[in-house]
């Protein structure tokens, strides 16, 4: 097949990576040769919002994509913490990927998502929305499948690559609520 676009690019946070985002890469990989899956927030763990930390993520995307994986680079996106709002983000993102790669993406593959919707409009960039209700699933769903201890719900949103990371993605998990209790009370 031949691709419309040599580079793709697609950002989250993958907290943690689950079939919808996988049905996304697949998709994506349609329209580009290489893509780009950019971790957001890789300095972030140990957090209700970001427990697990980047390169477990890292390494759950590379395991999820097992035999696929070929055409996609896997970085990590710091989060700038000296703007307090979204406006130079996407040229910020596009910087650090080619930084880091060498390579300039000429598409971005996003869900229908209204607070990124923006992020690209000063970016000389194509984006291309895919629907994440083809596979209706959610990191915080994945989540609390680990934390209600509920493996085949869990084994239900993920690849089966990643059925053996439930105890340790559970441990982090429990050690972020344990922590959370401990600074509230």
């Amino acid at each position: 097949m031949e691709h419309k676009h040599e580079v793709g690019l697609y950002i989250g946070r993958f907290q943690p990576f689950h079939k919808g985002h996988l049905s996304v890469v697949l998709e994506a990989l349609d329209h580009c040769d290489k893509l780009i899956i950019a971790i957001g927030s890789a300095q972030e763990s140990g957090t209700e919002k970001n427990p697990f930390a980047f390169e477990l993520r890292k390494e759950l995307i590379r395991r999820s994509l097992w035999g696929r994986g070929n055409r996609c680079i896997i970085i990590g996106i710091n989060d700038r913490t000296e703007v307090k709002d979204d406006e130079g983000w996407g040229e910020y993102l596009i910087k650090e990927v080619e930084r880091q790669t060498g390579l300039t993406p000429t598409i971005n593959f996003e869900g229908h998502e209204e607070v990124r919707s923006h992020w690209f409009d000063t970016v000389d960039i194509e984006r291309c929305e895919l629907s994440r209700k083809v596979i209706p699933i959610s990191a915080t769903a994945v989540r609390e499948a680990l934390l209600k201890d509920d493996f085949n719900a869990f084994a239900d949103m993920v690849h089966t690559g990643l059925w053996r990371f439930f105890g340790r993605l559970q441990k982090d998990l429990l050690e972020v609520k344990e922590n959370e209790r401990k600074i509230s009370s």
